[in-house]
């Protein structure tokens, strides 16, 4: 997963998240990316800082975080991005995303649920999905 800053035509900037930088072009062709303030899909690139890690010499009593409650973090702050970003159509998920990709259904940022065989049968259409992780309740 990669995590690009975006801004709009209307100059909104946002994060969004993508499989890689080819499912990017692919979904910024197809015009699925869109403004999660005003719905634009007149969308480019924003200039992006690189996430440096500085370290310094722990101290006695700072406490260490372990790579898994790192990873807790980050997918709690995904998980959390997404249902405060994105749509949700519940149950009716699966349905809507093809809607969608058929051009049957306005273009948005849409989540919901889907059995492992919906998720499989869209991703064998083309229609490219993320499974979202159950988020874990200790991070």
């Amino acid at each position: 997963m990669i995590c690009f800053s975006l801004r709009c035509f209307n100059g909104h900037e946002y994060d969004a998240w993508f499989r890689d930088s080819e499912s990017y072009e692919k979904q910024q062709e197809m015009h699925l990316v869109a403004c999660p303030q005003c719905g634009v899909c007149e969308v480019s690139k924003a200039i992006m800082a690189p996430n440096l890690k500085l370290t310094s010499k722990k101290s006695d009593n700072t406490p260490l975080v372990s790579p898994e409650q790192q990873a807790k973090h980050k997918i709690r702050e995904l998980v959390t991005y997404v249902m405060a970003h994105f749509e949700d159509l519940g149950e009716s998920f699966p349905e809507e995303a093809r809607r969608i990709q058929n051009g049957e259904s306005e273009a948005r940022t849409i989540y919901g649920q889907a059995t492992l065989e919906e998720a499989k049968e869209l991703l064998d259409d083309g229609i490219e999905i993320c499974i979202l992780p159950d988020v874990p309740s200790d991070a």
